[in-house]
């Protein structure tokens, strides 16, 4: 379900992330070093981190964080979270339907009544 989705999601990211960075490397090559130089005292920490996530390099941050923290955790909960996914559709679908019955009695009560 929800979670097989994301797990064609994890296998497109796997298939461009060779791609991202190339287009990345082009974007940075268009800046110029005194733009850059001018903003450098501004950086704080959360820039910092986002520069290193998208830096075109191997030993990038997002790079590092799927391979070595998103994807193994994802792997590892997939089978118990497609089975609480699933339950809690199943629960849903229940829900939907006793919720349905009941504006269906409501509705012919009430014609009765009238």
């Amino acid at each position: 379900m929800c979670f097989a989705m994301f797990a064609d999601f994890v296998e497109i990211v796997d298939l461009l992330s060779h791609k991202i960075q190339s287009q990345t490397l082009v974007t940075l090559d268009r800046k110029s070093p005194s733009s850059i130089s001018k903003i450098f005292p501004l950086l704080s920490p959360q820039c910092l981190f986002l520069i290193w996530c998208m830096a075109p390099v191997t030993w990038n941050g997002s790079e590092i964080l799927y391979n070595r923290v998103i994807r193994p955790f994802f792997l590892k909960h997939q089978a118990a979270m497609d089975s609480v996914v699933s339950d809690l559709s199943a629960k849903a679908k229940n829900i939907t339907e006793s919720v349905t019955k009941e504006a269906v009695n409501r509705a012919l009560n009430h014609d009765k009544d009238q």
